[in-house]
């Protein structure tokens, strides 16, 4: 713990002072010390003066003894540096000047890299700040309070000592105040050199970072080569698998179209034979109908055969009772006759005997034979009767069995038509029957081959779906092939292209090496050359030779003077090569030549030089 005893300079610090206090910094806070200014404060604490001015809300540098200053609220942030940050935008997003972040970390540049770190201390924008400053501001007032008795009781005593001090203090606040000036004079003058140094640092900073972001692109190219170059083999692999896939689709395909072929032929199948199955059922019921008709009719014409044979019977046995009736009859009138007859011959015999008697008698004989003749006729009155009735008897017998037959027969044919109808009502609910189950049987295929048909459309729009996938897979790779066919060509060509070069300048520096060689053996001298395209004015592009020179602008040809140099010689030309003299010139007298060049930029390039030719042949 640290003590001071200090005593106030001017007669308002005295009326807040004390002497004797004892002061200690606590945590996150530090106790206005005499002599302390904001700038050694902060030096102390490694802090900036705005830092101190912000976590306190002070608007000037002006502290006083005994005051408390918040420090706990500057709060130190670690930043890691990113790509494409500055100092400069760094501080803008923490709101604190380059100069502080250089002075908190200790750079001497500007220069930052990726992957570094920086502390930043930032003022934490807390309740307490706005409670300290109050605390700040109202300390003289609290002190002014508590030491005004003590001033009172001691103001006679201190007087002297009261004025020593005020010029102790005045002169202090003087050196103070020029030392700060110097002091702030001296950190401008750092400030500038800083700044200097600063934008010296930051032009070599970005002519690095330029070189690393050149170097930083290239790596990146280099991986985003070898990453496209993966990502093209995992989509090679990728295209592959979806090939797979659709051929798996294909085969799987044509496997429901055959399962769907296969199923529609058993369906089909199915259908024929329960169509072959129900007219055989339908062929069946009809037959037993048939049968069961030809049973009933023949029932009827049995018994309608048996009515007429028992008729017939009846009939039979009739004629004979009528028969045997009249065959009694008769035999009753035979023997009535036959015993009329007797009667009479007795009576004849008795006449003829018995005259009287026989009178009497024959009246008597005459009176039973009218007796006997009329029992006779009697009796044959009534066995006629008796067949009469017997034939009445029998004919209400055979009419009534006649009847009961007729109506057995009739009951029969009834029968036999109620069974037909109940026959043919069973064919035919028979047959609704079995044509509701092929009917519903039918739904069920038309369901199922639906569905079926759904299902190969769904599996169809599945296969179209991969074939499709599998065309433009099968496009993709296409086109990957033919990127890589023209990358192949287009490095082939530049392959070539440089393979040309390199085979042009060999054959330069063979046909240097000859013209070399040659010059060796030919005529040398000194010429001044000029140069003319085919284009100037005057020209025709075509040379005393009729080389035309516009079809051919490569061509290397030097106009000359014959007197001097032969038309058709090759000559090399120090700075051009060897050329054909195939041109003349009017201009061109003596050792002076016109080289051709193609443009006219560069007959001006050319100009006028004095060159060493050398005529070849």
């Amino acid at each position: 713990m640290k003590k001071f005893v200090f005593t106030l300079g001017t007669t308002a610090i005295l009326s807040a002072g004390f002497v004797g206090a004892a002061s200690a910094s606590t945590s996150g806070t530090y106790e206005v010390q005499k002599g302390d200014t904001l700038w050694k404060i902060a030096q102390n604490h490694n802090v900036s003066v705005d830092e101190l001015k912000d976590a306190n809300n002070l608007t000037s540098t002006l502290i006083y003894p005994n005051q408390t200053l918040n420090l706990s609220s500057i709060k130190e942030i670690v930043h890691t540096v990113k790509r494409g940050d500055t100092l400069w935008s760094i501080g803008q997003h923490y709101g604190v000047t380059v100069e502080e972040i250089k002075e908190w970390n200790g750079l001497t540049s500007d220069l930052v890299f990726p992957g570094e770190q920086f502390k930043i201390k930032t003022a934490q924008a807390a309740q307490s700040q706005t409670a300290s400053a109050p605390v700040a501001k109202a300390a003289p007032q609290a002190q002014q309070s508590q030491t005004a008795q003590a001033q009172q009781e001691q103001a006679a005593q201190e007087q002297t000592q009261k004025e020593q001090e005020q010029a102790q203090a005045a002169q202090a606040q003087v050196a103070q105040e020029q030392a700060q000036k110097e002091q702030e004079q001296a950190q401008a003058a750092q400030a500038q050199a800083a700044q200097e140094q600063a934008q010296k640092e930051q032009e070599q900073a970005q002519a690095a970072q330029a070189q690393a972001a050149q170097e930083q692109a290239q790596k990146e190219q280099e991986q985003a080569q070898a990453a496209q170059a993966q990502a093209a083999q995992e989509q090679a692999q990728k295209e592959q698998e979806q090939a797979q896939v659709a051929a798996q689709a294909q085969a799987a395909q044509e496997q429901a179209q055959k399962e769907q072929e296969q199923a529609q032929a058993a369906a089909q199948a199915q259908a024929a034979q329960e169509q072959a199955q129900k007219e055989q059922e339908q062929a069946q019921a009809a037959a037993q109908a048939q049968a069961a008709q030809e049973q009933a009719q023949k029932e009827q014409e049995q018994a309608q055969a048996a009515a007429q044979a028992q008729a017939a019977q009846e009939q039979a046995q009739k004629e004979q009772e009528q028969a045997q009736a009249a065959a009694q009859a008769q035999a009753a009138q035979e023997q009535a006759q036959k015993e009329q007859e007797q009667a009479q011959a007795a009576a004849q015999a008795q006449a003829a005997q018995e005259q009287a008697q026989k009178e009497q008698e024959q009246a008597q004989a005459a009176a039973q034979a009218q007796a006997a003749q009329e029992q006779a006729q009697k009796e044959q009155e009534q066995a006629q009767a008796a067949a009469q009735a017997q034939a009445a008897q029998e004919q209400a017998q055979k009419e009534q069995e006649q009847a009961q037959a007729a109506a057995q027969a009739q009951a029969a044919q009834e029968q036999a038509q109620k069974e037909q109808e109940q026959a043919q009502a069973a064919a035919q609910a028979q047959a609704a029957q079995e044509q509701a189950q092929k009917e519903q049987e039918q739904a069920q295929a038309a369901a199922q081959a639906q569905a079926a048909q759904e299902q190969a459309q769904k599996e169809q729009e599945q296969a179209q779906a991969a074939a499709q996938a599998q065309a433009a897979q099968e496009q993709a790779q296409k086109e990957q092939e033919q990127a890589q066919a023209a990358a192949q060509a287009q490095a082939a060509q530049e392959q070539a292209q440089k393979e040309q070069a390199a085979q042009q300048q060999q054959q330069a520096a063979q046909q240097q090496q000859q013209q070399s060689q040659q010059q060796a053996s030919g005529k040398s001298m000194t010429v001044e050359a000029t140069a003319y395209t085919a284009n100037c004015a005057g020209c025709s592009g075509t040379t005393a030779t009729g080389v035309n020179l516009k079809s051919n602008p490569n061509q290397r040809v030097i106009a000359v003077d014959p007197s001097v140099i032969p038309l058709g010689s090759k000559v090399y030309v120090e700075g051009y090569g060897q050329a054909v003299a195939a041109d003349t010139g009017g201009a061109i007298k003596g050792n002076r030549i016109d080289v051709f060049v193609s443009s006219d930029s560069a007959a001006q390039d050319w100009g006028r030089r004095s060159v060493k030719i050398t005529v070849i042949d």
